[in-house]
C-alpha cells in the first residue's frame, strides 16, 4: 500500500526479494520486507525506488510510501 492508499502487487522469485527460505510447508501469507533506496522525505511521505530491478505488476519501479511503513536500517 503506497502513501496514497493505493494497493500494489509484486510478483518476483523469493531469492530476489529476501534471504528467507520459503518452502511448501511455510506459513502463508508471509510478511516480507523489500529492499529499496530512499529519496526525499516530505510531509510524512518518502520516495522509494525498488532495488534489484524489482517492479510492481503495473510496471512501477518507484512510489511514495508513508514514513511509518518504512523500516529504516
Amino acid at each position: 500500500m503506497d502513501a496514497d492508499g493505493d494497493e500494489h502487487r509484486i510478483i518476483e522469485k523469493a531469492p530476489v526479494l529476501t534471504t528467507v527460505a520459503f518452502t511448501s510447508a511455510s506459513p502463508f501469507p508471509a510478511e516480507l520486507w523489500i529492499k529499496v533506496d530512499t529519496g526525499l522525505v516530505v510531509g510524512g511521505r518518502v520516495h522509494i525506488m525498488f532495488a534489484a530491478a524489482v517492479e510492481t505488476t503495473d510496471g512501477l519501479r518507484d512510489m511514495h510510501m508513508s514514513v511509518d511503513d518504512v523500516v529504516w536500517l
